[in-house]
């Protein structure tokens, strides 16, 4: 069996084995060895659907700033990461050559290890005891300033597509108001985000009323969620009059006081205050694409109760995330 040997760093001319909460003076200013369990989160960022491989992101907790490996190369020799302490004591990314340092490496599928080292002089560095860290739980948090998804995150979730969900090849397809535009997003569908296209995010899930997102952007991976627009405002009424059924196959009526005569299967569409039956072809294909918009009837069976033909059907309101059933009889 193959073993995996990190070589994290070649072998100092003194390294004195030190306390995570060690401080090594120098002159008149001082050297404080960070906790890093206190001080760093790490995370282990599912692949980008478009770059094909995970990423290691190692977060400063009070900074905010975040490394990003690629799975492979962490896996293969871990990282270095250089560190600072700011005028206000906080810590944050140093630049190459720092006196103060952190080694991570990989453990196991369920974390890593690290280790702080600083260096007051060329002949001394100061070396931490390892210290196993369990990958941290990817949360929402404030998307950065600047970033193509604080926009997303401002659209409007306005339902799942009901019409799509019934006669459609989904029934997991959500309508997003995106600056005034409508998308028909699936859920796990990749949305293409930013002028260049160099962000994608994708619906991972509905939960407890949240649309809930996860996004890439070069270094960034992000979570957020979105609440549903307020609920459509829609309250039943007289679709039919003057009803009149002679088969199992087909009715005749006013909607809305305009006569049309109907098959059962009929789609009739309402637009500019008109009923119309989508015959040509294309029309239904169009309609669940979102190429048309209206109010939609289905009439969708005709049935006979007590010697009596009953009509039923499906009105759908027309941001399609409402429906109720409708039924006339002769």
């Amino acid at each position: 069996m193959e073993r995996l040997v990190f070589y994290v760093a070649p072998p100092p001319k003194e390294e004195v084995l030190f306390s995570l909460q060690g401080i090594v003076e120098e002159e008149s200013s001082f050297l404080q060895m960070p906790v890093l369990a206190e001080e760093l989160i790490v995370f282990h960022v599912p692949p980008c659907p478009t770059h094909g491989e995970s990423q290691i992101l190692i977060k400063l907790r009070r900074s905010q700033e975040i490394v990003s490996v690629p799975f492979s190369e962490f896996l293969e020799k871990g990282c270095r990461i250089n560190l600072r302490y700011d005028a206000a004591g906080v810590l944050r990314l140093g630049e190459v050559g720092s006196r103060m340092w952190a080694e991570c490496v990989f453990r196991s599928e369920a974390g890593v290890a690290m280790k702080g080292y600083l260096s007051p002089n060329i002949q001394t560095i100061i070396g931490s005891e390892w210290v196993d860290c369990l990958y941290g739980e990817i949360e929402k948090e404030p998307i950065p300033a600047g970033s193509v998804f604080l926009e997303l995150a401002e659209a409007h979730w306005l339902g799942l597509d009901l019409v799509q969900k019934r006669y459609g090849t989904s029934s997991r397809c959500h309508w997003i108001e995106i600056r005034s535009e409508k998308k028909r997003l699936e859920e796990g569908e990749l949305l293409t985000l930013g002028v260049h296209g160099d962000a994608i995010a994708r619906i991972i899930a509905v939960n407890q009323g949240l649309l809930e997102w996860e996004g890439w952007e070069k270094d960034l991976y992000v979570r957020f969620s979105m609440r549903l627009t307020g609920e459509v405002a829609w309250r039943g009424k007289e679709l039919w009059s003057q009803v009149r059924i002679r088969s199992r196959q087909q009715m005749r009526g006013f909607f809305e006081k305009q006569p049309l005569v109907l098959h059962v299967g009929d789609w009739v569409l309402k637009q500019q205050g008109m009923w119309r039956v989508l015959h040509k072809k294309g029309e239904r294909e169009a309609f669940l694409r979102g190429d048309l918009w209206g109010e939609l009837f289905v009439l969708e069976r005709i049935d006979r109760r007590n010697r009596q033909y009953v009509a039923q059907g499906t009105l759908f309101h027309a941001s399609r995330t409402v429906e109720m059933a409708i039924e006339g009889q002769k």
